[in-house]
């Protein structure tokens, strides 16, 4: 980040397209000083606002004065401020987002690692925040991946440069094999299976991959873990830890039952795409595949679609231990590389799960291989 006095501040807003007036916490006076304060001894600002992004004409993020945050696009405007929750879109639709993802701020929670009455729990930290993508991601954006040649990180290739698992999370070599399988695909995949966190039992609609189909909008299924890593790897960004999507899941120290609060108890797939009331057969109560976003009532604290429901999302670590014990600040989770036999995390219930799956603490993992039909992902990127 870079330090920036008022007035050019101000020039760079109005560059965006943007003017002074989509800043509340931020106005220039007769005496260049903002929000009505003395100028500085030279008679400019007294205060600075610290500005980063926007090099390439992309999104620019403006930390004010008085410590409140606004980014903004290129065509001028606020999507967020203060790390408040984030307005919906027209229509109800997904909210304003910055390269697709809502701004989630630092902080401290309780980690819990099951539902049950004695579970155990952590203290989990972040020294930074990150922002998180609004939507799972679609079958467009996966497809433009593809199309465009399905590049990979270079062996040993950081895939959080700059920022705190820049160490921790690197590409290897060999995964080069798995990230460039076809499971995903109509013609050359056979993802036709879905599982749930619980067994269901009874049949389930078997329902294919959803690349290549239409509408574009749909989330991406049936991709395995090193495609998730690479595909959010090639947009700059990662895959989430499981603090880190645990901690927007359940309203950061708000600690929620569900996304979107203690209540409703969803009753119908107004709040989340999941086994909804049965009025479906093959246990597909909402009728998926649906467009990501599909069930704007349950969007989370800060603004993100579908934590719960729609698809299980894949997570960047193993299972880590259990127990009291606070994690370090910026915790990784259990290094790649601890021979854990459980593969990684997924997280949220899917549009195969039940009630009880809707839980943002619910665990599960999978084998790092694994593609199903109700397991797609979603990306963060560190805000430095």
């Amino acid at each position: 980040m870079h330090r920036v006095p008022a007035p050019v501040l101000l020039s760079l807003i109005a560059a965006l397209g943007a003017t002074p007036a989509c800043f509340p916490n931020f106005e220039e006076t007769a005496d260049g000083g903002p929000n009505g304060s003395a100028g500085g001894d030279d008679g400019g600002a007294k205060h600075d606002a610290t500005v980063s992004g926007g090099d390439d004409g992309g999104t620019v993020v403006v930390v004010l004065p008085d410590g409140g945050t606004v980014v903004v696009l290129p065509d001028g405007a606020p999507i967020q401020e203060d790390g408040g929750p984030v307005p919906p879109g027209p229509d109800g639709g997904p909210a304003p987002s910055v390269d697709g993802g809502v701004y989630v701020p630092p902080g401290t929670f309780t980690f819990l690692f099951s539902n049950e009455s004695e579970t155990p729990s952590t203290t989990a930290s972040f020294s930074h925040g990150f922002f998180m993508d609004v939507t799972e991601v679609t079958v467009a954006e996966f497809t433009a991946w593809v199309n465009g040649g399905r590049v990979l990180p270079k062996d040993g290739q950081t895939l959080d440069p700059g920022g705190p698992y820049q160490n921790q999370m690197y590409w290897q070599a060999a995964w080069n094999n798995t990230a460039a399988a076809n499971d995903f695909t109509p013609t050359a995949g056979t993802c036709t299976t879905a599982d749930d966190l619980f067994s269901l039992g009874g049949p389930i609609t078997a329902l294919g991959p959803t690349f290549g189909s239409t509408p574009t909008t749909l989330p991406i299924n049936c991709v395995n873990w090193y495609q998730a890593v690479a595909y959010c790897a090639s947009m700059g960004k990662r895959l989430p830890t499981q603090a880190e999507w645990q901690y927007e899941a359940v309203g950061r120290t708000a600690g929620f039952t569900y996304p979107w609060g203690d209540a409703p108890t969803p009753t119908d797939c107004s709040l989340a795409i999941w086994l909804g009331d049965g009025g479906l057969t093959g246990n597909n109560g909402c009728g998926f595949p649906l467009p990501v976003g599909s069930a704007p009532k349950g969007k989370s604290i800060d603004g993100a679609l579908d934590i719960e429901g729609s698809l299980e999302e894949w997570i960047w670590d193993a299972s880590s231990f259990q127990d009291n014990t606070p994690w370090p600040v910026d915790y990784a989770g259990t290094p790649e590389d601890a021979g854990s036999p459980d593969g990684r995390d997924i997280r949220g219930g899917s549009w195969i799960s039940p009630l009880s799956s809707l839980q943002p603490i619910i665990p599960a993992n999978e084998v790092e291989t694994t593609f199903n039909t109700n397991l797609g992902f979603r990306c963060v990127k560190t805000v430095l």
